[in-house]
């Protein structure tokens, strides 16, 4: 389902698409043109030591990605994530684990 805000309902929140997430129960957004695809349950394979936030690493169509349970890396606390969502910043690939998809969210400049 996709939704639609003009920037003078929440003028913080910048022009564009957005991905809303969950995340402990709370919504969080993500800039739709970082987004590579939305995975349903993948696993991914434990580092021994790692940081309480990285779940492991994946591989997605030949790139091995770190897995970050995106709740813990902010505070929330540790999650039961559903989907991983891949990401592509800067050149760079990484994946999200999140508790929840829900929808785009395109957000209009305010006239």
């Amino acid at each position: 389902m996709n939704a639609q805000v003009q920037t003078s309902m929440c003028p913080d929140f910048p022009p564009g698409p957005w991905l809303l997430t969950l995340l402990a129960g709370e919504r969080y957004a993500l800039p739709v043109p970082w987004l590579r695809e939305v995975l349903r349950g993948h696993p991914a394979d434990p580092i021994p030591g790692g940081p309480p936030a990285l779940l492991g690493v994946m591989h997605v169509r030949g790139e091995v990605l770190p897995v970050l349970d995106l709740s813990a890396a902010l505070g929330l606390g540790s999650s039961n994530p559903q989907y991983v969502i891949v990401t592509e910043f800067n050149r760079h690939m990484q994946a999200f684990a999140v508790g929840g998809v829900e929808r785009i969210l395109h957000v209009d400049v305010a006239d």
